[in-house]
């Protein structure tokens, strides 16, 4: 007796197309089973393409690596030079900046006032003069005029400095102050993220990168499985005899010329 056994290494879904019948007589190489092969044969076009891709994915993280490990750490250098640098600004706001725009602030209001009362001055003085000398009229007029005009012009620029000077202490600085607080603040955040970034998204990077390796090679396994399967999609007669399926019975077997037994 020649037994034909289906034993596949991976595929299941075997479904007959062709068989021939029980009790036939058949010669060595004659098809005997045909199973279809259509979902068969797209399963290992998918896995073949898949292998394909994998391969390629593989090959573009394992020259990704060096080229994000280089990055990493050329992003860890620039935060921590953007924290030096925001740590530098912070003092030298605080220490240098900041009091010297309060002293501007003071200067400013003394200096638009002093030009007033400076002003001011000069104009009572003329008024003063001008009522105990013998100057004309018109000539009198022309240098109270020049002079209340100048009074004038020293109110408005104090007026003006004033509304300067309050908006940079109630507006400006406070603003400042918040800037470059929070700049400080983003800075250091920044360089933990890089920190973070080169201690954790590197070893990321090589673990996802031996998860595909280990995934492509069970892929390779089970093609190879699948090739052998392949194979048993259609199962043809080891040589000459009759063909009869189901168990094995010596007493009826003994009586069959050259018996061949499918399972």
């Amino acid at each position: 007796m020649t037994p034909v056994e289906l034993r596949p290494e991976v595929w299941s879904q075997f479904e007959i197309v062709e068989i021939v019948d029980h009790g036939s007589e058949v010669h060595s190489g004659q098809t005997l089973v045909k199973f279809d092969t259509e979902k068969f044969d797209e399963e290992l076009a998918d896995l073949e393409l898949s292998l394909h891709l994998s391969e390629l994915a593989i090959r573009k993280a394992e020259q990704e690596l060096p080229r994000l490990e280089k990055s990493l750490a050329l992003a860890a250098g620039e935060a921590e030079r953007k924290d030096k640098n925001a740590h530098e600004d912070y003092d030298r706001y605080h220490k240098l900046e900041r009091p010297m725009l309060l002293k501007s602030v003071e200067y400013s209001l003394k200096g638009a006032q002093f030009s007033l009362d400076y002003e001011q001055d000069e104009l009572d003085q003329l008024e003063k003069m001008y009522e105990a000398d013998d100057l004309t009229e018109e000539t009198e007029e022309i240098v109270l005029k020049r002079s209340r005009t100048s009074v004038d012009f020293a109110k408005f620029y104090l007026e003006q400095t004033k509304q300067y000077c309050d908006e940079i202490l109630n507006v400006r600085l406070p603003r400042a102050d918040v800037d470059i607080k929070e700049s400080l603040d983003k800075a250091a955040l920044e360089l933990a993220r890089a920190k973070t970034a080169l201690a954790v998204d590197l070893v990321r990077q090589r673990y996802e990168l031996e998860q595909q390796k280990q995934s492509r090679t069970k892929s390779l396994d089970r093609h190879a499985k699948l090739l052998v399967d392949r194979a048993l999609m259609e199962l043809k007669a080891p040589a000459d005899g009759i063909v009869y399926y189901g168990e094995r019975s010596e007493e009826h077997t003994s009586e069959l010329q050259s018996p061949i037994h499918i399972s």
